[in-house]
């Protein structure tokens, strides 16, 4: 399917437009997209210390960006049960 899509593509105005993007502005871009998974995880670790769990920031953002690609992947209902199951102790990934 996609590569039917990708195959629809006119790339001569694509590669047009894509001179004048601003490299500043996808560079920042960029820069929040990695960040919005640390900073999560740092907000997860703000909760859980305050509920008495000690656990790390890697883990919490580690379940943090499974939540986000779960949370994009697959319809809500789905997503939030999966990320339940995921963030036990121990719990498989599969």
């Amino acid at each position: 399917m996609l590569a039917y899509v990708f195959s629809q593509i006119d790339l001569q105005p694509l590669l047009s437009s894509m001179k004048s993007i601003s490299v500043p502005l996808v560079l920042m871009a960029l820069a929040q997209l990695s960040l919005t998974p640390l900073i999560g995880g740092a907000r997860w670790l703000v909760t859980m210390r305050a509920t008495g769990e000690r656990d790390g920031v890697w883990p919490l953002t580690r379940l943090f960006w499974i939540g986000m690609l779960f949370s994009q992947a697959l319809p809500p209902p789905l997503a939030a049960t999966r990320c339940a199951s995921c963030s036990r102790p121990g719990a498989a990934i599969a």
